[in-house]
């Protein structure tokens, strides 16, 4: 792909020319009351050693019912001009409410002012809560650890430190 040629301007970005590429490895991350986003910001698109779009920021919009259509469309979190910067740790988007889907874009712009409106870069994600029973609670409160879920015959498991543990709903491998 040698990058996205837009004749009439949209959005906030209306100038002109051609917008930057879409993200890449992009990976979400569900939390209780919050998400994180990893991704990789595009390259600056080069034809005959030329640059034709040079890639200036990323802006990261969401809201509920439907993904945002433009960096207006919704609530904006983020306007990133490093690039890269949550690439590893990723950006948190807090204080959101459990077991509700939200919408989410990221709109790459070029330094024209040029956005990527692909619906490549929408994605949605659902914040859940972590409910353990009291032995589990006191032994990991205040502690991180991932947990992979998989259904089978309606129960719930998660793997951690690869113990089995009963709980009221979920088990521990």
């Amino acid at each position: 792909m040698i990058g996205k040629i837009n004749l009439s301007g949209s959005g906030s970005g209306t100038n002109k020319g051609i917008s930057p590429n879409d993200i890449s490895n992009l990976k979400i991350t569900n939390k209780d009351t919050k998400v994180v986003i990893r991704w990789k910001d595009p390259e600056d698109t080069i034809i005959d050693n030329e640059t034709v779009c040079t890639w200036a920021g990323t802006k990261l919009v969401y809201k509920q019912g439907s993904f945002p259509r433009n960096p207006n469309d919704g609530i904006q979190v983020l306007d990133n001009t490093i690039k890269n910067q949550y690439e590893t740790n990723g950006f948190e988007v807090t204080n959101l409410n459990n077991n509700t889907k939200y919408y989410f874009r990221l709109f790459p712009y070029s330094n024209e002012n040029v956005v990527n409106f692909d619906g490549n870069n929408a994605f949605t994600a659902t914040p859940v809560e972590i409910v353990l029973n009291d032995e589990l609670e006191d032994e990991y409160r205040n502690k991180e650890f991932d947990i992979e879920w998989k259904y089978k015959s309606k129960i719930k498991k998660w793997k951690s430190n690869n113990r089995m543990v009963r709980s009221r709903r979920y088990y521990r491998k």
